[in-house]
């Protein structure tokens, strides 16, 4: 709890540090590799923040939320194929993630799939309506696909 709440006020590396202790002291405690994964990644740790992600799909492979997260890694490292299929197996699991169809519409921006990317982003911003990065990435995919922004 701790951990989280230092994550959620900003301080990554409090919670990177808080997570590292606990996991040294119950590695086998579910949940810890995602949340050092998240907390990682806050910090800009991105490898680390991988290979955390990557350990706890050893343990929960259908894990939809990881696989999310690892998926957005994948994609800021520039590797968009595994991005896209990450977030496609992540929203397979669980489709009411408007995060994952945000980096699903991305990595299909960045393979030239410019179609399949506005239907992936017209999903993230049919369920996070208000977000305005995932209306930013729907107007991006819209320009590339040659279509209005409306």
């Amino acid at each position: 709890l701790r951990a989280q709440l230092a994550l959620d006020g900003g301080e990554a590396a409090a919670a990177v540090a808080l997570l590292r202790a606990l996991w040294s002291d119950a590695p086998a405690t579910p949940g810890i590799p995602a949340m050092l994964g998240r907390a990682l990644a806050a910090a800009g740790d991105v490898a680390e923040a991988e290979a955390s992600f990557r350990r706890s799909l050893e343990d929960e492979a259908q894990d939809a939320g990881t696989l999310a997260q690892l998926a957005a890694l994948r994609l800021r490292a520039g590797d968009a194929d595994d991005a896209l299929s990450l977030g496609l197996r992540a929203a397979a699991l669980d489709m009411r993630q408007p995060a994952v169809h945000m980096t699903i519409g991305r990595a299909f921006l960045a393979l030239g799939s410019p179609g399949e990317a506005v239907n992936a982003c017209a999903a993230c911003v049919a369920q996070a309506p208000a977000g305005a990065e995932a209306r930013e990435a729907l107007a991006a995919a819209r320009r590339a696909a040659g279509q209005e922004a409306g």
